[in-house]
């Protein structure tokens, strides 16, 4: 808009200039043109006073315009593929914290034990040879005796080609199968040959086992005696490590003298015994088997002085029907847990008035059918 106000000043000014110019009496161009009388006669048209020009204010000179950064064209944005609702999720229930385990201590696990092949017996006639084999074999251990058979020999003769030239031989640890020899009965012998036994089997003719027979065992584990009735006391006094003792037939464990031990006095392996044919079971027979459990006597009729004296885990004894005689203290170190007895025989066992009976009635029990 000024810009054309500036304009518009100037053209007005060149013109005014112009006509000056025109007016002048010294233009020789007037000077020489002569006047009509017409133009003389015509009276001059009244000139309009110009308009005084306003002054233009001076126009405050623009600053020039930066030119602008062309813009760099934008890429189209591809279009969004819009997103499918997710369906709400059900809020889970809290599970309540589980309390930490304490961590076990892993298991070192257990070496299978390779299976034993079974030994068979090396069968000697007589003692000569034995004792011969024996002495040229490695010295071995009761946990690893030769297994040895020995035919011929009478056990009830206590000579140096039978029963103690037997025990005499014994030079390595043994198990002993004697079901072959002959005799009714095993003598008395106390050879320190004995302490090399581990096992011993017994003829089946063999019917007692006399006093101190296998005293001095040391050594032996287990005993089968399939024909025996009558053991005598102390045949087995001290084999501390009598475990299993086979005597379905035994009929009677004696002990006939004043102060003698026992037949199994301080066998403290021993944990279980079942003599069910047994009908005497004499003073002091089981004292000081401290590991025995449990007692199987259901034809007893007689129970001697101290018999289980010192079996202070004897936990339960069968009995039968018979009220058995007893002795005085049978039980000397405690009485065992219960009595178990026929369920027939219950009432007689509760109100019987035979002796030494009246702290026991209380632990007698029926046994359970079958």
């Amino acid at each position: 808009m000024k810009r054309r106000v500036i304009i518009s000043a100037f053209c007005l000014l060149s013109y005014l200039l112009i006509l000056g110019s025109c007016s002048n009496p010294n233009d020789p161009d007037v000077q020489n043109t002569p006047v009509k009388q017409e133009e003389l006669d015509t009276p001059d048209t009244p000139v309009t006073p110009v308009t005084p020009v306003t002054p233009v204010t001076p126009v405050t000179p623009v600053t020039p315009v930066t030119p602008v950064t062309p813009v760099t064209p934008v890429t189209p944005v591809t279009p969004v593929t819009p997103v499918t609702p997710v369906t709400p999720v059900t809020p889970v229930t809290p599970v309540t914290p589980v309390t930490p385990v304490t961590p076990v201590t892993p298991v070192t696990p257990v070496t299978p034990e390779t299976p034993v092949t079974p030994v068979t017996p090396m069968t000697f006639t007589g003692v000569g040879a034995l004792q011969e084999w024996l002495a040229d074999q490695p010295e071995n251990t009761a946990a690893n005796p030769y297994r040895i058979k020995v035919t011929e020999i009478d056990l009830a003769s206590n000579t140096a080609v039978n029963l103690k030239g037997l025990y005499a031989a014994l030079s390595r640890y043994v198990a002993l199968d004697l079901s072959d020899c002959t005799g009714e009965k095993i003598s008395n012998n106390k050879s320190a040959g004995k302490a090399k036994i581990t096992e011993i089997i017994l003829p089946l003719n063999l019917t007692t086992v006399e006093n101190n027979a296998f005293e001095g065992c040391t050594e032996l584990t287990t005993i089968d005696m399939p024909g025996v009735t009558t053991i005598e006391h102390l045949a087995f006094y001290g084999c501390k490590k009598l475990e299993t003792v086979h005597m379905e037939k035994v009929e009677a464990i004696t002990n006939t003298t004043a102060k003698g031990n026992g037949a199994f006095d301080q066998c403290k392996a021993l944990t279980s015994v079942s003599l069910p044919n047994a009908t005497e079971i004499g003073k002091l027979t089981f004292n000081g088997c401290d590991l025995l459990s449990t007692v199987n006597l259901p034809k007893v009729a007689t129970i001697g002085e101290k018999a289980f004296a010192g079996c202070k885990k004897l936990a339960s004894l069968t009995l039968g029907a018979t009220i058995p005689e007893l002795g005085t203290t049978v039980f000397a170190a405690g009485n065992p847990d219960f009595i178990y007895v026929p369920a027939s025989a219950l009432s007689a066992y509760k109100t019987t008035t035979k002796a030494n009976w009246t702290d026991l009635k209380a632990k007698v029990q029926a046994l359970l059918a079958g």
